[in-house]
């Protein structure tokens, strides 16, 4: 899996760090994982799944195949994510991906919050070729917000658009509590248990405090 992290890193090498700052903004990804790559990935099981996935991404953007990151809090889930937008934004072209926050779904529906001139933020969401769903959170009783992300996920799926969801839950939670979505994701996302490594805890500030 080497060639793939230096196919990376040679698409890096060829865009402007200013222009591709410029690709990420648009994307809407927070700027905490704009330096999120693959050499930082721990060496856990996952990490080549991870690898052959991005080794493999416009094939599976085509087949609108996308990624459940499941695990622990503070796990580098995001992180992934982040690598795996980035990395598409690098082999394919500008306008390819959007990272949204789950618990701002009402926000982008019910104020039409704009994306562009052209888009609202939902209207993108639902059509862009790789959307990130970042930090699903699900309660025993679906609420407004978990509705919307589901029927987000089923129309994405329905049009083969790759999407990748982080969530603390397991999948065996989903599976047991939320049957409905679960089977809506086994159409459309691999499974991937990201664990092992506290990526929060490795930033914080060296103090007696904490």
């Amino acid at each position: 899996m080497i060639q793939v992290e230096d196919m990376i890193k040679k698409r890096v090498d060829m865009i402007p760090q200013k222009d591709f700052e410029i690709l990420l903004k648009r994307t809407h990804m927070p700027k905490l994982h704009w330096e999120a790559s693959i050499d930082k990935i721990p060496d856990l099981p996952y990490k080549l799944t991870v690898l052959k996935y991005l080794g493999s991404i416009k094939e599976r953007m085509v087949e609108g195949q996308g990624l459940l990151l499941h695990g622990p809090y503070s796990s580098g889930k995001s992180a992934i994510a982040a690598i795996c937008l980035k990395t598409a934004l690098l082999l394919q072209f500008p306008k390819i991906g959007l990272w949204i926050k789950a618990k701002a779904l009402p926000d982008y529906i019910i104020n039409k919050t704009r994306f562009d001139d052209a888009f609202t933020m939902y209207s993108r969401a639902k059509s862009v070729p790789l959307l990130v769903i970042d930090e699903i959170q699900l309660r025993k009783n679906l609420g407004y917000t978990e509705n919307m992300a589901e029927d987000l996920i089923r129309e994405r799926i329905d049009k083969q658009l790759a999407t990748i969801i982080t969530t603390n839950h397991s999948l065996s939670t989903i599976r047991d509590e939320y049957p409905a979505l679960y089977e809506i994701l086994q159409e459309g996302v691999l499974p991937l248990k990201i664990e092992g490594c506290n990526f929060r805890q490795e930033k914080r500030i060296n103090s007696e405090e904490w």
